[in-house]
């Protein structure tokens, strides 16, 4: 049982560690259909104040392709 509880410990902070990654991807590759990068897409974001997570911009790009649109445009252009 001490085992068991240990091993659940580990397993929910890797779940986060992957999903933020999961997320990071999605929004890699909305970005490269764009012409640009995550890491240029955060760093711009950054500078103009937006404050979205990364959760809810790749919930966005994946489920609302015009809102993301909209937002790349905001924050790069």
């Amino acid at each position: 049982m001490v085992k068991a509880g240990q091993h659940a410990y580990i397993d929910r902070k890797l779940k986060k560690r992957t999903m933020r990654s999961l997320w990071i991807e999605r929004l890699s590759a909305a970005c490269q259909a764009h012409g640009s990068n995550y890491s240029m897409f955060i760093a711009s974001m950054t500078r103009k104040n937006i404050i979205l997570n990364r959760k809810v911009l790749s919930n966005i790009a994946v489920a609302f392709p015009q809102v993301f649109d909209g937002i790349y445009a905001e924050v790069v252009g």
